[in-house]
């Protein structure tokens, strides 16, 4: 018993309870009656000593309603349930937080677990516990792929491998042509390289290098000799003409084989 409400409570209990002292426990409860008498005594001769002056409050400071001067009862909380210190029975203040700055969900009042994070799982400092920040960006700037708030890693190309000129690091764009202008193989949007010539070696008159055209077609003047010789080519590779001198050709061959006889002249 720690005070002397607690007495007179156990006192209440035994006297309800002891009946007649008949039974067996009715005799047991005669028994512990007798031995608190000597406190029952005492608190009688003190009884006197604890009533309430004039201003309602007892000799040891509390009122009727069991509070003192400051607002306190005698376990040392005051109506509201709450210490010197602002903790109720349970140690959690009249907002929730404990003795150890927590509450029951385990937050400070500035919104920390005691790791040091909040309920996105962030510090102070507004960064996760891999360093990344609500965006998913760490101190840097940059995410966990490694690209930065624009979309370009370290070395400056995104996603897709270009830069922000539009470029890959080979130098090409999306449509496979440098800043030149120039596909891989170093021909333009129009299939033209850097000296005007396309992948067959034509400028974009047809002409190459060297001046010749494109096209296989004769030269005017070529081409109609080039007629007499297939229609030549078809009657037997000659006219009749020609077989004419090859046959006065062959006959005066004969006659240089000829032996000449000289007539002297006859005299006048």
């Amino acid at each position: 018993m720690k005070t002397n409400a607690d007495l007179l409570n156990l006192i209440q209990l035994l006297n309800a309870n002891v009946g007649e002292a008949k039974t067996k426990g009715q005799k047991k409860l005669v028994k512990i009656g007798e031995r608190l008498k000597p406190f029952i005594d005492d608190f009688n001769d003190k009884r006197e000593e604890i009533r309430f002056d004039a201003t309602g409050y007892n000799l040891l400071g509390f009122d009727r309603d069991g509070y003192n001067a400051a607002g306190f009862n005698e376990a040392g909380f005051n109506r509201e349930g709450f210490d010197v210190d602002g903790f109720d029975a349970a140690g959690f203040n009249a907002a929730g937080y404990g003795r150890d700055g927590f509450n029951l969900a385990g937050f400070n009042e500035a919104g920390f677990d005691r790791d040091g994070f909040n309920e996105e799982g962030l510090n102070e400092f507004g960064l996760d516990d891999e360093g990344y920040d609500a965006d998913g960006f760490d101190v840097d700037g940059y995410d966990r792929d490694g690209y930065d708030r624009d979309g370009y890693n370290v070395d400056g190309y995104d996603r897709d491998g270009y830069n922000a000129d539009g470029f890959d690091e080979d130098g090409f764009d999306e449509e496979g042509f440098n800043a030149a202008g120039f596909n891989v193989d170093g021909f333009d949007v129009n299939g033209y390289d850097g000296n005007g010539f396309d992948a067959d070696g034509f400028d974009i008159n047809g002409f190459d290098v060297n001046g010749f055209p494109k096209t296989n077609d004769p030269i005017e003047g070529e081409e109609e000799g080039e007629e007499e010789g297939e229609e030549e080519a078809e009657h037997g590779g000659g006219h009749e003409g020609d077989e004419d001198e090859e046959e006065e050709g062959e006959e005066e061959e004969d006659h240089d084989d000829e032996e000449i006889e000289l007539t002297p002249p006859e005299p006048s």
